[in-house]
């Protein structure tokens, strides 16, 4: 059965293995999705089953339309650790 899926950090700032295998594991068994990146440009893989789109993760509004309708949401995201202040 064809799922539908939404990735976001397909292309994260920090590691971009994570999200872009859990992508091509996804399209390796026949599902449709879509990448959230921060840059399309910047995404190393294209199919005809992923749809890449441009958004910002930290805006209800701008996720809110790419989250409607798909079966699952995979989180790859990944931040930099916070360093303590050396005082």
């Amino acid at each position: 059965m064809c799922r539908h899926y939404h990735c976001h950090g397909s292309r994260s700032f920090v590691s971009i293995i994570p999200g872009l295998e859990a992508v091509k594991q996804a399209l390796a068994a026949r599902h449709t999705g879509t990448a959230l990146v921060r840059s399309p440009a910047k995404m190393p893989l294209s199919h005809d089953n992923l749809q890449v789109v441009e958004a910002d993760i930290f805006s209800v509004d701008s996720l809110k339309e790419h989250l409607s309708g798909q079966d699952a949401v995979l989180s790859c995201l990944g931040f930099p650790p916070q360093k303590p202040k050396v005082t």
